[in-house]
């Protein structure tokens, strides 16, 4: 078979290798393909199969085009053809690594394998340099889905539902080797999205420990350093007892590449106002409370905040022992059905217990949130939270009642945590700063923004 465009009037030849991404997409039933193409490697075109059109996405050129077998191609003078077909060669052979693909599941914890014949297909694409491809031609479902190899997520195309998919690579290490002598294989995600790492979701990680238990080094982190490089988070400090001024937790974010406009608030009048808060929440991508023993907002900060959540910003939400709590509970309560209350001293660290819901006592479970802590101190005094029914507790302190509890519904995320002197007292004890970091990428929420700009 060989693939022709229409110049004008006349129809002219695909190159080789443009042809078999063209045949290789047609013949596994894909309605559109977006690529890039051998002769124009710096612009998109996509392909609609069913129109039978080219259309360049970046001038907005369309052109017809057409299948035919190689008998009845009529590019005689196109000096691209070749004099005689090509002898074919046969393709390397690849034993000694095995390539897979796969899915996130719904609350981030799991990255779950594609069947064999649904990997095969989305390799092809991706190796074929497609940009995206779509089908319905999938063993798990019949709704078409759409798969972004650049923003690397599947999209439903009729619930519009989105997860993040990744390229794994099982490779065998021909360096080590088990007792047996046979080589010991290895996991290398090769593609996945840059806002999170290959270790997205994983607490136990089989690397070297700090002096608290948990990985060492920043990789280990949810998301890579500079991933969010310009992203916004406002943040609005109320609490100021012991010195205490974000410093710490201004670095860590940071070193993530975020960008921090932080308000310290010492009393109603060093409060932005509603005008200036809503400026600063234009651009940002989430917005951090920390709250005090007084009431600062007034209702209008209160429905600047409520708006920008329901735009989809990130809201995080701290209190801590009473009666450190006041704007926590007012926000909370408003936004999200919660609140917090009490004075529990605790100054523990809390392990990695995913069934400590069975179990009780304290500790915290898995969640992206979670990623690379097998250890978390508490902080010193805390407060215990009720939250709502569309919320869920993902850490418990050592008395055994929740101490940070999650929001993740309809594309908006929240965080309500009784602990922010977890924020500058013994920062440096187990996990603070990875916490804080993993908390961010969160709640920035990139996996509610995929793809967008498509529909």
């Amino acid at each position: 078979m060989s693939w022709q465009w229409n110049d004008d009037g006349k129809w002219r030849a695909f190159l080789a290798k443009d042809v078999k991404l063209l045949e290789k997409a047609f013949t596994r039933k894909t309605k559109e393909l977006t690529a890039s193409l051998s002769f124009n490697p710096d612009q998109t075109y996509q392909f609609n199969f069913v129109k039978m059109t080219q259309t360049n996405e970046d001038t907005g050129m369309q052109r017809q085009i057409r299948r035919i077998a190689d008998e009845d191609d009529e590019d005689d003078d196109d000096e691209e053809a070749p004099a005689k077909k090509r002898q074919k060669t046969k393709p390397t052979k690849t034993s000694k690594a095995e390539v897979h693909w796969e899915f996130q599941n719904d609350d981030g914890s799991k990255w779950i394998a594609y069947k064999p014949k649904d990997s095969k297909e989305l390799e092809e694409a991706f190796t074929s340099n497609m940009k995206k491809l779509t089908t319905s031609d999938l063993s798990f479902s019949s709704t078409a889905y759409t798969f972004d190899f650049q923003k690397m997520f599947q999209r439903n195309n009729s619930t519009k539902t989105r997860r993040p998919i990744r390229r794994v690579c099982v490779e065998e290490d021909e360096d080590e080797q088990d007792n047996n002598s046979c080589p010991l294989q290895k996991t290398v995600v090769t593609h996945q999205n840059p806002h999170y790492s290959r270790w997205a979701g994983v607490n136990s990680i089989p690397v070297s420990k700090d002096v608290h238990g948990n990985a060492d080094g920043t990789d280990y982190d949810l998301a890579p350093d500079h991933a969010y490089k310009g992203d916004k988070i406002v943040v609005l400090n109320e609490y100021h007892l012991e010195n205490f001024d974000f410093g710490m937790p201004l670095k860590a974010l940071k070193d993530k590449g975020f960008k921090v406009k932080l308000f310290q608030c010492k009393d109603a009048k060093t409060l932005p106002s509603p005008a200036v808060l809503d400026k600063e929440m234009q651009d940002a991508t989430q917005l951090w409370l920390i709250a005090t023993s007084n009431g600062m907002l007034a209702k209008g900060h209160r429905d600047v905040i409520k708006k920008h959540f329901n735009q989809g910003k990130g809201i995080y939400i701290w209190g801590d022992n009473v009666p450190y709590y006041v704007d926590a509970n007012v926000l909370g309560k408003d936004l999200l059905g919660a609140t917090m209350e009490g004075n529990w001293i605790g100054g523990k660290t809390v392990q990695h217990a995913p069934k400590r819901g069975k179990k009780g006592g304290g500790g915290f479970g898995s969640h992206l949130i979670t990623t690379g802590l097998e250890n978390l101190f508490e902080g010193v005094t805390v407060a215990n939270i009720q939250l709502s029914e569309e919320m869920e507790t993902i850490a418990w302190a050592s008395d055994g009642k929740p101490l940070i509890a999650v929001y993740d519904q309809d594309g908006k995320r929240a965080m309500f945590d009784g602990g922010f002197t977890r924020l500058y007292i013994s920062w440096n004890e187990a996990g603070t700063a990875r916490y804080v970091k993993n908390a961010a990428a969160w709640l920035h929420n990139w996996e509610g923004r995929l793809g967008q700009s498509d529909d």
